[in-house]
């Protein structure tokens, strides 16, 4: 595909029906992301990472019923996460990180049961931890550092029974570390620092054999 001064052409939703992946990570782009994507109806990858788009998430995205992996991370975009994403129901790597993205977390994310790999970080998110995104039953990956994230870290933290990275440091969380954290028995690596927490390590974290140390 040839670029117009770095831009994706609003006509990119007249491509073939039956393309199943579009990926152009680092070739430049500039410029928003048109809603056309959306009516590429069997796309399961779409990579626009490591460029320079600009505006908001489109909330067209939502019609991609069949994407299984969306890499929008390191460009410059801005505005909130369009709760229409909720619709990706085979959604499984999801990644926003180092962009200018701000706004709550939208809760229905906590319904798309089919993610795995969540990197959020390096945005101004900047509400409270949705504890409906905790109810995931395969998450693997869950990366929130650094933004604004405030409030406790919400006890069903416990929930994460398959997560084994939770990056959740430098952001704003207060309180103490929920007991409840015991119960993520596959953790490897868990980062918490540069938060407000308070209160001791609860002694439920040495029962986390996996954690590297």
């Amino acid at each position: 595909m040839s670029l117009k001064n770095g831009l994706l052409p609003p006509s990119i939703g007249n491509l073939s029906t039956s393309l199943v992946s579009f990926m152009m990570q680092n070739c430049n782009i500039r410029g928003a992301i048109p809603s056309g994507f959306g009516n590429l109806s069997r796309l399961s990858i779409l990579d626009l990472s490591m460029n320079e788009l600009q505006g908001f998430i489109p909330a067209t995205l939502g019609k991609l019923k069949q994407l299984g992996k969306l890499y929008l991370n390191d460009n410059k975009l801005g505005g909130y996460i369009p709760t229409d994403v909720c619709n990706m129901s085979q959604l499984r790597e999801f990644f926003l990180s180092v962009n200018m993205l701000t706004g709550p977390i939208p809760e229905c994310l906590g319904d798309v049961k089919s993610l795995r790999r969540v990197w959020f970080d390096s945005n101004e998110f900047n509400s409270a931890l949705p504890s409906n995104m905790l109810d995931l039953p395969d998450l693997l990956e869950l990366s929130m550092s650094p933004n604004y994230f405030a409030g406790q870290i919400p006890y069903e933290i416990g929930r994460l029974k398959a997560v084994y990275s939770l990056d959740l440091s430098s952001n704003m969380f207060t309180g103490s570390i929920p007991s409840a954290i015991e119960a993520c028995q596959s953790l490897v690596y868990l980062n918490l620092s540069s938060n407000l927490l308070n209160g001791t390590i609860p002694e439920s974290v040495g029962k986390l054999k996996g954690l590297e140390t």
